[in-house]
């Protein structure tokens, strides 16, 4: 069993390897693949909740890096970070961790005057034309299914659902 550390919309997540033995022409046993374990505190005892295939079984992995590769993709999609960030410090580099996950946008022309709250996911990003890393604005999928597009200036804040 081989654990590590990785970060992942600012959280510390572990990461747990668990090799998968079969027995082969010898009778020997040997690794015939890796189910990963996530975990947001160091593992012990309990290894975390496994990485699941669509029928909820187990995945198994060729590797410990594929399977690191795979859980860390599949983990920035589903882990929120562990605080939001004032809308304006959101740029390319970090709007990554509250992308495609339900949220609650507040919008306005200032946080003492919202004109309404929506729910959620932001699905696509624009940058400025003076700076690829600053946002411009942010095109949210509704709950109904719309979309709207919103200036990153009416949006006040962003909060979990």
């Amino acid at each position: 069993m081989e654990n590590e550390i990785v970060t992942i919309n600012r959280n510390s997540i572990w990461l747990s390897y668990e090799s998968v033995l079969e027995r082969n022409n010898q009778d020997l046993l040997e690794t015939t693949g890796y189910i990963c374990y996530f975990n947001r505190e160091k593992p012990e005892f309990i290894l975390g909740e496994s990485i699941k295939n669509d029928d909820d079984s187990p995945r198994i992995f060729n590797s410990q890096q594929e399977a690191k590769e795979f859980a860390v993709a599949l983990l920035k999609n589903k882990i929120y970070p562990p605080s939001f960030l004032d809308p304006l410090s959101y740029d390319a580099k970090n709007i990554s961790e509250i992308m495609h996950k339900p949220v609650s946008i507040e919008i306005g022309l200032s946080a003492d005057s919202i004109d309404k709250t929506i729910k959620g996911k932001i699905i696509r990003c624009t940058s400025t034309s003076n700076d690829l890393n600053a946002l411009a604005s942010i095109l949210v999928e509704i709950e109904n299914g719309d979309k709207e597009t919103y200036s990153i200036f009416e949006v006040q804040s962003i909060n979990k659902l």
